[in-house]
Formats: C-alpha cells, sequence, structure tokens
C-alpha cells in the first residue's frame, strides 16, 4: 500500500478552500493565544509592580533585612573587612539590631537600622573597591616602570 501525499492546493481544484481557511483558522488561533498572553503577562508585571507599594511594613522589613544581609556579604567578599573595618562592623551590628527589632515586632525601627546597614555596606563596598583599584594601578605602574628598566639596559639592535 502506498502513501499518497495531498496534492497543492492550487492543483486540486476545489480542496485548496478548506487548506486556506484551516491555515487562517491556526493563524486567527495563534494570534489569539499570543495577544492573551501577552496581556496576562503585562497584568502580571502590574500586579508586581503594585506590590511593593502596598506591603506591609513586615514585607518591608524582611526585604530591607535581607537586602542589607546581601550587601554585607558582598563587601567581605571583596575584603571590606580589611579595607575598612570599621563600616564594616558597624553594618554588622545594625544587621543584628534590625534583626532583633524585626523579632520583637519593632518593624519601623528594624526598617531603618536595616537601611543604615546598607549605606554602611555601600561604603565599605566603595572603600574596597577602590583600594582594589590602586593596587591594580600601583602594579601595572610597577610592571611598566620594570618594562622600561628592561629596555633601557638592553642594547641596542643594528640591523
Amino acid at each position: 500500500m502506498t502513501k499518497q501525499f495531498p496534492s497543492s492546493p492550487v492543483l486540486s481544484g476545489g480542496g485548496g478552500l478548506n487548506l486556506v481557511a484551516t491555515r487562517r483558522r491556526r493563524l486567527e488561533t495563534t494570534v489569539l493565544r499570543k495577544t492573551l498572553f501577552a496581556s496576562m503577562l503585562a497584568s502580571s508585571a502590574l500586579a508586581l509592580a503594585v506590590t511593593p507599594a502596598v506591603a506591609g511594613k513586615s514585607d518591608r522589613a524582611r526585604e530591607a533585612i535581607a537586602a542589607a544581609d546581601a550587601k554585607l556579604q558582598t563587601a567581605e567578599g571583596l575584603g571590606a573587612a580589611t579595607d575598612s573595618p570599621r563600616e564594616t562592623a558597624q553594618a554588622r551590628a545594625l544587621l543584628a539590631s534590625a534583626r532583633e527589632d524585626f523579632k520583637t515586632d519593632h518593624r519601623e525601627q528594624a526598617i531603618q537600622e536595616a537601611i543604615q546597614a546598607q549605606a554602611l555596606a555601600d561604603t565599605a563596598i566603595g572603600l574596597a573597591q577602590k583600594h582594589k583599584d590602586q593596587a591594580l594601578a600601583s602594579a601595572r605602574d610597577g610592571e611598566r616602570a620594570t618594562a622600561e628598566a628592561a629596555r633601557a639596559t638592553l642594547p641596542t639592535a643594528r640591523w
């Protein structure tokens, strides 16, 4: 038994109209699905954008504490504990105080302390980055001086 392939709509006389109608329905369905998906995506984005404005103090406090903790870990990862130990220690103390205030239902105080901890962690990150940039510039200057000294000691080549 051999398989028969459908003929093209141009060659088949009247059968092509059904194929065109089917393709058109599929296209309309696809466009409808994409439109629905886009509207659902937009409404989800709107809901997420409105959520922080409506969020209660507990949620805001949790977010502030988490942000402060993340920034402090970043600062410590960059070596801020050795570059700016005072700022790092103060940020760590404020973060601990914010967590304690959160546990004792002092949400507004926890938010303020977490924001202060974030600011100190940002300062520590900036100082650590500045020290790293200075060390890198110093190393480049040293390499450049070494290369110039090596060139000066080599006799000039004549061709």
